[in-house]
């Protein structure tokens, strides 16, 4: 009679502690979905942030390039003076057209076009 007794109080012990590792098993697949999920979105959104800065970034390069290609193809003229002597500097472009840039939108993305 004990050793029934002794047989069935290990087999509910078993039982007992299958359903404790069940349930730890499956409060950590919880918490892990719902700390992947919440990592998940913090990722994509930095990543968005990123691609909209990098774009950004595009467009003030191709402004400043444009703006200095133009200004390249201008006469220009300096006078420097230092300790009484004058000099001139005069710079004349080659008659040649120049290339800018320009960056247009197809679908979601930005695409740089050379134009002359």
């Amino acid at each position: 009679m004990d050793y029934e007794l002794l047989i069935s109080f290990h087999e509910n012990q078993s039982t007992n502690s299958r359903i404790k590792l069940h349930c730890r098993r499956d409060i950590s697949e919880l918490l892990s979905q719902s700390f992947f999920m919440g990592f998940s979105l913090t990722i994509l959104s930095l990543l968005a942030r990123l691609r909209v800065l990098i774009q950004q970034i595009l467009l003030d390069v191709v402004c400043v390039y444009n703006s200095v290609s133009s200004l390249s193809r201008k006469e220009q003229a300096i006078k420097i003076t230092e300790e009484g002597f004058e000099v001139f500097r005069e710079y004349y472009p080659i008659k040649e057209q120049f290339i800018s840039l320009d960056c247009i939108w197809q679908t979601d993305k930005c695409v740089l076009v050379e134009k002359k």
